[in-house]
């Protein structure tokens, strides 16, 4: 969900500028020097471009001349495109067309003047260039009217995503617990397997036709198969003998 506003500058004078920087960042002290015109929901798609461009199409529509201050690149190239073109239809694949169109109305025979400050600077971003303080000012008291048009014009939206964040980010830390105690568990369940395994293959009995009751050396030890034939085999040692009972075991019974 995205919102706008338009503030004006009640201050003209360089030195009542200075004065207002001086007094800091508290919204309290900017009110002196700034009035919030104009607040609304960004209607039609939700993105901070369509509703920043929505905010000076509507100051556009209403003033032929003024002095814009504003944080967007988007709105900045938005207005410059309008400008360059001669023919609307050109505007028609853009995105937010609808508002170009307006802009394309409002431009002729207006005196816009678009200075572009960085945008979050009072936020503990450092700024890349060193524009006018004042300006910046007057962007952050814009940003923080946009945020309280959300909560002021939409409050139960408001309330129902807040409750949705928080069961969002229990269920999250939830499921991170629970991945966490999967790591933790897997190297047991993994050791409890290999000897649940090992275990099954010491216990595997002969065929069918030998007592279950005893042990595999007693059984080998019994068995004494009838026939004169012995073959004494040399088996590669890359060959694998896979049966019930080993390959040492199969080995041997082989040989005999």
């Amino acid at each position: 969900m995205a919102a706008w506003a338009i503030v004006l500058s009640n201050v003209v004078e360089d030195e009542d500028k200075i004065r207002t920087v001086n007094q800091g960042v508290q919204i309290d002290n900017l009110s002196s020097s700034f009035s919030t015109v104009a607040v609304a929901r960004c209607h039609g798609q939700q993105s901070v471009d369509r509703a920043e461009l929505l905010a000076v199409t509507h100051l556009f529509e209403q003033w032929n001349r003024t002095r814009l201050v504003t944080d967007s690149d988007y709105v900045r190239k938005s207005v410059n495109a309008v400008l360059q073109t001669s023919d609307v239809t050109t505007l028609a694949m853009k995105p937010n067309a609808d508002l170009l169109y307006r802009l394309f109305a409002a431009l002729p025979n207006s005196d816009h003047q678009i200075i572009k400050v960085e945008s979050h600077v009072l936020e503990g971003r450092i700024p890349k260039q060193n524009h006018e303080p004042f300006y910046i000012l007057g962007n952050f008291v814009a940003d923080q009217a946009a945020k309280q048009a959300n909560r002021q014009l939409a409050p139960d939206l408001i309330k129902q995503w807040e409750s949705e964040l928080e069961q969002y980010t229990q269920d999250r830390l939830r499921l991170r617990d629970l991945y966490k105690l999967l790591l933790e568990v897997q190297p047991q369940r993994a050791k409890l397997e290999h000897n649940r395994q090992a275990a099954r293959s010491q216990q595997m009995s002969m065929p069918d036709s030998y007592p279950k009751h005893k042990t595999l050396p007693q059984q080998l030890a019994e068995w004494s198969p009838e026939g004169t034939w012995q073959f004494n085999l040399h088996w590669p040692s890359n060959i694998t003998w896979k049966s019930p009972w080993g390959e040492e075991v199969m080995s041997v019974a082989i040989q005999w």
